[in-house]
């Protein structure tokens, strides 16, 4: 039986560094949201003798859940000529936290065998800092008394506020932080990823956030995010004063 390329994640997030110890060591790792839907493969090349005109194929899929055996999920007929890359998709229901492995095997017309190689799969449902409340967040005490953030703060500090996320050492590298300021169910204004290694991540808010929202006093809080799109619960919030003239 010849062995054929691995399937390809469509929607698997991407990684990078070496081998030995890559920046995002989970492979093929899927976003939360991919977990909703039926799961798309794609057979980036033609396998040897894929059918032409008059001549049908017989592709299956075969799913390794984490810690289980191989099973067949589904098996399509292909009649030529087909085109590559080739679509698949597996149901939903298969997709379990853990690391899983898919592969497809191959008849074609003539009756010859191929198989590809299997391909790795990573669901993590990690909810940050273990689903506790993060602390709040570290701002500048001018910031929170008296005229708060104006056009001379800004002036002075390079046209920045610039806050601070408290270290914790549940963070994983790849977690970001969403940072809110406004009203109450204040949008996103920046989001930055987590230095892991450090006791505090520093985030410069950019000043136009400041000179748009006009004055008042508006919520600062954030929440952490996993490589995965998790997020954590809000975190405790500080009020931060904006008075520009």
């Amino acid at each position: 039986m010849a062995t054929i390329q691995a399937l390809k994640i469509t929607h698997a997030l991407p990684s990078s560094g070496p081998s030995n110890a890559p920046v995002y060591p989970q492979i093929n790792l899927l976003p939360n949201w991919a977990r909703l839907f039926d799961l798309w493969l794609e057979v980036p090349r033609p396998w040897p003798g894929s059918a032409v005109g008059g001549q049908t194929d017989v592709v299956q899929l075969w799913f390794k859940p984490p810690g289980g055996i191989w099973q067949v999920v589904g098996q399509w007929q292909f009649p030529g000529l087909i085109t590559f890359p080739l679509k698949l998709t597996m149901p939903q229901q298969y997709l379990t936290v853990g690391v899983s492995e898919v592969r497809i095997t191959v008849i074609t017309d003539d009756g010859t065998q191929h198989e590809s190689e299997p391909t790795i799969i990573t669901i993590e449902d990690r909810v940050p800092l273990d689903g506790a409340t993060p602390d709040e967040p570290i701002v500048p005490e001018e910031t929170t008394i008296g005229a708060g953030v104006t056009t001379e703060y800004l002036n002075k500090h390079c046209n920045v506020v610039q806050i601070g996320i408290p270290g914790h050492s549940g963070y994983i590298h790849g977690d970001t932080v969403r940072i809110f300021f406004g009203p109450p169910n204040a949008p996103v204004v920046m989001e930055v990823l987590i230095n892991h290694l450090e006791g505090e991540t520093i985030v410069p808010l950019p000043g136009w956030i400041f000179v748009n929202i006009g004055n008042g006093v508006y919520l600062l809080h954030y929440r952490i995010v996993s490589r995965a799109g998790v997020s954590s619960q809000e975190s405790m919030a500080k009020f931060i004063r904006v008075d520009i003239n």
